[in-house]
């Protein structure tokens, strides 16, 4: 997690999943456009599960302190 704005204290995440509130803001979703048998989604449902399970590498990549600018180093 980082904080944004810096400095701000408020911690959010780079990763995971969206914002369920988001719907009521705005009444629609990027995922209402898209229909139920588009191959994106099967896309969409593999990119999750291989981020899911790259998910402890990737958080350890990550300093609980870096800056919100800074990039992990590989």
């Amino acid at each position: 997690m980082i904080s944004y704005p810096p400095g701000s204290g408020r911690r959010v995440t780079m990763r995971g999943r969206t914002d369920p509130q988001a719907k009521m803001l705005f009444g629609v979703t990027a995922e209402d456009f898209v229909p139920a048998n588009h191959p994106i989604r099967r896309v969409r449902a593999l990119v999750d599960a291989l981020l899911e399970a790259l998910s402890p590498e990737l958080t350890a990549m990550h300093s609980s302190w870096a800056a919100y600018w800074c990039r992990p180093s590989t």
